[in-house]
């Protein structure tokens, strides 16, 4: 699990589920967490930023910390595209990612 993220039985845990749904949340969250892992494993393209499907990553001024928390939690999915974007917004996945992103 990448480092920045942080799993959904643990956002669970935080927002304080009825001890009588307990066992339930948990198991749902142990499933979302399964299936998430999978998906943001660290991954290394097989293909040559040209050849890759662009991804445009879009954000009203006030949204952008949400932005941020999207880009951490996701940024090993969003390494399977080239990324696009505003100014800010690439500005910021550059500063996240470094400078040769």
């Amino acid at each position: 699990m990448p480092r920045n993220r942080i799993s959904f039985s643990a956002q669970m845990a935080h927002k304080g589920a009825p001890k009588s749904a307990t066992a339930d949340v948990d198991a749902l969250a142990n499933e979302i967490d399964a299936v998430t892992d999978d998906i943001t494993a660290n991954f290394q393209s097989k293909f040559a930023p040209s050849e890759m499907r662009q991804l445009a990553l879009v954000a009203h001024n006030h949204m952008k910390p949400a932005m941020k928390e999207f880009i951490s939690t996701y940024s090993e999915v969003l390494k399977k595209f080239r990324i696009t974007g505003t100014q800010t917004t690439m500005r910021m996945c550059k500063t996240m990612w470094g400078e040769g992103t």
